[in-house]
């Protein structure tokens, strides 16, 4: 009787500590400055995850038995404590639903309204969605690569350079998507890759592509200018003729032989998501043309003699020079991008081995190839 009474009191406490849910906080700084806790509860024999705010104040409920991870502004959560196929999903610092659950990989990069997150599902197979939850490349065009093209704010155009087939630098057809998601060029043959320029002075986008060099065309696949070019660098408009020479400024001339045709390419700069969010444009739009250098100013209508007119109101004013920060086109200003050796998995089969990418160390990022690092330059640009 006694061994079965121990055997009771035992059994009690051992349920009493698989159901034990007492909390823990770890408070996390990130390089960004945001601060918060990321709390745990040990229950039923499995880690739950939370968030809290640094005031304490509840984020995200303590039910996530996979983990949670800030990414650039965003929560990263897991639902799966075994299997991270598909049980990947994002939210913003209020909670809410971003990107649904059901990607391999979710990136954020850029800054500030310009940040654009990207996700890849188990097909290998890449898209992308807007800060405001709106996917804007869906993952069932099946391509295999995404990467954001376009200015600082979007108002001279955002562009998705789409990559169909194939991996890095392999031979491919290409499409450009603008911020709607609408493809508004797709190539008739095939590249090894292919870039936009854009022209900060007149706010023009030039059209590259590689074979064995780089050259530029217009929409119609037409060469514009042959360099022969062994590197471009877009934010820059410097060519690299071959692999050991210097990197040089396009001439005024050959920037107006590839850019004649190249206003053709008009991209969608209405990249907010909902309508809560076009006040925000607006607000942006109606700054800029308070601020440029002719603008106007239209007052409402105005009775005389029984007739409705319009005033119009002309304020001119010089441009001035200003320094201007340029984020680097080709990584959105991180300074980073994905590795080429992995595909941003981190991992990499030699032979029949899966192990940690050498290349990048398993992080999945190496240093941006065109901005090295710097994530951006200062450009001279005239208000």
């Amino acid at each position: 009787m006694k061994q079965k009474l121990l055997l009771m009191v035992l059994s009690l406490v051992m349920c009493s500590i698989n159901n034990a849910s007492a909390q823990e906080k770890e408070y996390i700084v990130e390089k960004d400055g945001f601060e918060w806790y990321r709390i745990s509860k040990f229950e039923n024999l499995t880690m739950y995850y939370g968030a809290q705010d640094k005031f304490g104040n509840t984020i995200l409920p303590t039910k996530y038995p996979g983990g949670i991870f800030y990414s650039n502004g965003f929560f990263e959560v897991y639902s799966k404590s075994s299997d991270y196929l598909n049980s990947s999903s994002l939210l913003d610092l209020q909670g809410n639903l971003i990107v649904p659950e059901g990607y391999y990989r979710i990136l954020v990069l850029g800054e500030g309204q310009m940040k654009w997150i990207y996700v890849r599902d188990k097909n290998n197979h890449e898209g992308a969605y807007n800060i405001y939850g709106k996917c804007v490349v869906p993952v069932s065009r099946n391509y295999v690569r995404v990467s954001q093209f376009g200015s600082e704010n979007g108002e001279k155009g955002v562009y998705f350079l789409c990559q169909h087939t194939g991996g890095y630098y392999e031979y491919s057809i290409f499409s450009i998507c603008d911020a709607s998601g609408k493809v508004v060029f797709t190539t008739s043959k095939e590249y090894r890759s292919i870039c936009l320029m854009r022209d900060n002075s007149s706010g023009k986008f030039a059209l590259a592509v590689l074979t064995d060099h780089w050259y530029f065309v217009n929409l119609k696949e037409q060469t514009l200018w042959n360099p022969q070019c062994y590197t471009i660098q877009g934010s820059e408009f410097k060519i690299q003729k071959s692999k050991d020479g210097a990197l040089r400024n396009i001439t005024p001339q050959e920037k107006n032989r590839i850019l004649f045709s190249a206003d053709l390419l008009k991209g969608n700069t209405e990249y907010f998501a909902h309508a809560s969010e076009q006040p925000m444009q607006r607000a942006r739009q109606n700054d800029g043309v308070s601020g440029g250098g002719t603008a106007q100013q239209q007052s409402g209508p105005q009775q005389s003699g029984g007739a409705t007119t319009t005033i119009v109101v002309e304020h001119h004013r010089d441009p001035v020079p200003v320094q201007q920060w340029q984020a680097c086109w080709a990584c959105g200003g991180m300074g980073t991008m994905g590795c080429d050796g992995c595909g941003g998995s981190g991992t990499k089969y030699y032979g029949n081995s899966l192990r940690i990418c050498s290349r990048c160390n398993g992080q999945g990022l190496i240093p941006c190839n065109v901005c090295f690092g710097n994530k951006g330059q200062y450009t001279t640009v005239y208000r």
